[in-house]
Order: structure tokens, then sequence, then C-alpha cells
């Protein structure tokens, strides 16, 4: 019961810091004015103080628990995908002359940095994304938090120096799968600005 309630207390604090917007699918949305991309469903822009700290675009289908749409547009060399919180442990940075291995090796050093108990990242391959050459990767991680095991998929390119970069996760149960066509739509419709 103490968890349930935890967990609710924890739900209507981050509800009353965050502001969602609607993102329709009526035209593209550019993201950093470097990023360009296609929905063909309506999704919902979270903005918070969390994301006001960080190079992120997120989105989310059914509630940021349960999937999460994210893009990093144009990330520049010595630059984190998350600033770093006050009195916190520095994030990782990019830089300019990472290959697809160390960029997918900077976002499982940041993405274990947070909530997963477990996370992994693997399948790295080559992969056209936004007219140039790029890579995709998947991803797995259980949060410690509700302990929900997560799905997820990266794809990227570094472009003349900068990261790009589009990643999704979901509830392992349900939610990964039912919005897959949906981002894959998204994916392919990316266009450098």
């Amino acid at each position: 019961m103490m968890r349930i309630v935890a967990v609710l207390a924890a739900v209507l604090a981050l509800q009353a810091c965050t502001a969602i917007t609607e993102v329709r699918p009526s035209e593209p949305v550019v993201i950093n004015g470097a990023l360009a991309v296609q929905p063909t469903k309506i999704w919902s822009r979270l903005a918070s103080t969390e994301l006001a700290e960080s190079n992120l675009d997120v989105w989310t289908m059914d509630g940021h628990y349960l999937d999460r749409l994210c893009f990093v547009a144009g990330l520049e060399d010595n630059q984190s995908i998350h600033k770093t919180a006050p009195y916190g442990v520095p994030e990782p940075v990019f830089h300019s002359n990472m290959g697809a291995v160390e960029v997918m090796e900077l976002f499982e050093a940041v993405m274990s940095r947070g909530t997963p108990a477990m996370f992994r990242a693997s399948g790295l391959r080559p992969e056209r994304f936004a007219g140039v050459n790029g890579f995709r990767f998947d991803f797995t991680f259980v949060s410690q938090s509700d302990e929900v095991a997560r799905n997820g998929l990266a794809v990227g390119a570094v472009h003349k120096g900068r990261l790009y970069l589009i990643y999704y996760y979901g509830a392992r149960l349900h939610y990964f799968g039912k919005n897959l066509p949906e981002v894959e739509a998204i994916i392919k419709s990316a266009k450098l600005q």
C-alpha cells in the first residue's frame, strides 16, 4: 500500500511541473531547427523542468511512463544529451568524431545513469537515416522505480560533426509493439534541415 501511495505522489508531483502540447499529423514538425519529421498520428509533446535541462524533444502516445519517443537534433561537439543536474555527476558527452559504436556506448552510458536497474544496447547495424549513412541499434531495460521491462530502438547518424538520433522505448508488454509502426514511419520521414 505504501508503494502505491509513493507512486501516486510521484505522478502528481511530476504532472504539476509537466506541460503537454499536442503534436498534430497535419504538417512536418521541425525539432531544434535541425531535424524535421512527419507524424501520421496525434502525439503529446512533453515539456517539463527536467526536459528544459536537456537537449531532447520528448513525445508520448500513451503516457510518458508507458512510451517515449525522443529526438536529439543536431547535438554539437562536447555536449551531453541531458544537461548535468546541480551536484550531479557529469554526464558523458558527444564528440564529433564518434563512430556508430561509440555513439551506442555513449547512449548506453547516458541511459544507465538514471533509473534503469539493467540496461543493455545491442544489435548495432548500418541504416540510412534522413538521407545519410547512419546506424540502428536495439536496447532493453528494467526501471528500478517501477520494475517494468521496456524495449527500445535507436536510429541516427553523425553528420557534419553533429549527432542526430531518434530513440523510442515502451513497456515490453503491449505499448512498445503497439506504437512501433507509427515510430518507424516517423523515422522514415526524418529530414535534416
